[in-house]
């Protein structure tokens, strides 16, 4: 019982530093992936909600980039990418868990 109360204190802790604090990112993929995981696992609403915001807005500068449509961000495991047979263009969606 203790080691999974250790855990839960420690991923509580870590999603209010990061919030309360900001998170400093070596590159766009670290905060997309991080900002994925907390719109679909925080423990909180607002929390989601907030996550939610700075994907979006992380995820329109990385795929304004010049050469985007090359890069396969599979590496996001937050979203999903559909392409068709010729893979003329992409689909990319994602989800947000804004209530319990």
């Amino acid at each position: 019982m203790k080691p999974i109360i250790l855990i839960f204190s420690f991923c509580f802790l870590y999603y209010a530093t990061a919030f309360s604090q900001g998170i400093k990112f070596d590159n766009n993929t670290q905060a997309l992936s991080f900002y994925g995981d907390a719109m679909i696992n925080a423990f909180d609403d607002h929390n989601r909600i907030l996550a939610a915001e700075q994907f979006g807005l992380l995820f329109e500068e990385e795929i304004e980039k010049e050469g985007s449509f090359e890069r396969s961000l599979e590496e996001l495991r937050s979203i999903s990418i559909q392409y068709p047979e010729d893979r003329s263009f992409r689909f990319l969606s994602w989800q947000i868990k804004e209530s319990n």
